[in-house]
C-alpha cells in the first residue's frame, strides 16, 4: 500500500467511519452492538468564548511579509483554523493543579508530586531526588486527555508592540515586533474536552476547581497572559461521570450573568442537593492531602 505523505487531510480514497463498530461491520466482521460500557471515567465537555485576546505562537504560515508571532492554526478540510492545542491546556491545567495541592499541602513536595503525577504522568529524571510514587517506575502516562479545539468565528488583527529595557525600564531600541493574537467576536465559542480515566472522587474535585478558574477567566492560557491575554468565559458545560454501578451527570449553563446547574440524570435533585455532591468531591481532595501528612 502506498501512502501520500505529503497530502494534508484524510486520504479520500480510503473510507473513514465514526465508530470502530462500524468499521467491522463494513468489513464483514461480526460484533454486538448492544453491549454495555462499564468504563470508569470522567468527561468534561465545556463550551468558552474568548473574554481577551488569545495567542499561542506557531510559526509563520506565510513565507511573505508576516508578523513575528502568529497564532496556532492547523488545517480543517483545506482551510486553515485557529485551535487552541491539547498540549498548551494540559500544561496550563497541570501547573494550575500544582499550585492547588501546594496550597493544600502547605509545600509538602512530596504530596505534590503524588498526587500530580499519578494525574497528569511523568517522566522520571536522574537528577530528581524525589520518589515520585514508585521507585522501580520511571514512567507513567497521563490519565488525562486533552483534546485539541478549533475556535470559531474569530477576528485576527496584528498589534505592533515594543520590548522593554530591563534597566532602564523604558523601550528598547531596535526592538520594535508584530503579533497577530486572535480576537473574539460575538459568535466566537471554543469546546473544550476532556476525558479521565479511572478517575478518584479527590481528582475529580480537583479538575472541578480546575474547570471553576477556566470559567471565571482566572486561568489564562497561551503566551503573553502577562498582558491580559489568553482569558475564557464560560458559556455551558457538562460532565458525565461513568462508572460500572451508576452514572452521573451535570449541566452547568451562564443564562443572565447567574450560573444555572441541572442534574440530568435525576431531574428532581435540588441545587442544594446538587452543591453538596460537587462539595463532597473537593472535600475529598482536601482529605486526601491530610491523608498522606
Amino acid at each position: 500500500m502506498n501512502f501520500e505523505h505529503w497530502k494534508p487531510d484524510l486520504l479520500t480514497q480510503y473510507n473513514s467511519y465514526p465508530a470502530i463498530a462500524e468499521a467491522f461491520q463494513k468489513a464483514g466482521i461480526k460484533v454486538k452492538l448492544d453491549w454495555k460500557d462499564n468504563r470508569n471515567r470522567l468527561i468534561i465537555q465545556a463550551i468558552f468564548t474568548l473574554a481577551s485576546p488569545l495567542l499561542i505562537r506557531s510559526s509563520q504560515a506565510d513565507i511573505e511579509k508576516a508578523p513575528d508571532d502568529v497564532h496556532l492554526k492547523s488545517r480543517r478540510n483545506g482551510e486553515l483554523k485557529p485551535i487552541l492545542s491539547g498540549t498548551s491546556l494540559a500544561g496550563v491545567l497541570r501547573h494550575r493543579a500544582e499550585c492547588i495541592v501546594n496550597t493544600l499541602a502547605e509545600n509538602n513536595q512530596m504530596e505534590i508530586y503524588q498526587i500530580i503525577n499519578q494525574l497528569f504522568g511523568f517522566v522520571k529524571d536522574k537528577k530528581d531526588n524525589h520518589d515520585s510514587i514508585d521507585e522501580n517506575l520511571k514512567a507513567q502516562a497521563s490519565r488525562l486527555i486533552v483534546n485539541e479545539s478549533i475556535i470559531k468565528e474569530t477576528n485576527d488583527l496584528i498589534q505592533t508592540r515594543i520590548a522593554i529595557d530591563r534597566f532602564t525600564g523604558g523601550a528598547l531600541h531596535g526592538a520594535l515586533f508584530q503579533e497577530q493574537p486572535i480576537f473574539a467576536s460575538d459568535k466566537t465559542e471554543v469546546e473544550l474536552k476532556i476525558e479521565l480515566r479511572q478517575p478518584e472522587k479527590y481528582e475529580i474535585g480537583l479538575l472541578l476547581l480546575l474547570l471553576k478558574d477556566l470559567w471565571t477567566s482566572d486561568l489564562p492560557v497561551g503566551s503573553t497572559n502577562s498582558i491580559g491575554r489568553g482569558r475564557l468565559k464560560g458559556k455551558e458545560a457538562t460532565i458525565n461521570w461513568y462508572t460500572e454501578n451508576y452514572h452521573k451527570k451535570w449541566k452547568f449553563k451562564l443564562k443572565d450573568n447567574k450560573l444555572q446547574i441541572e442534574d440530568i440524570v435525576n431531574k428532581k435533585s435540588s441545587l442544594k442537593k446538587i452543591q453538596e455532591e460537587l462539595n463532597d468531591l473537593v472535600t475529598e481532595l482536601v482529605n486526601q492531602v491530610k491523608n498522606y501528612e
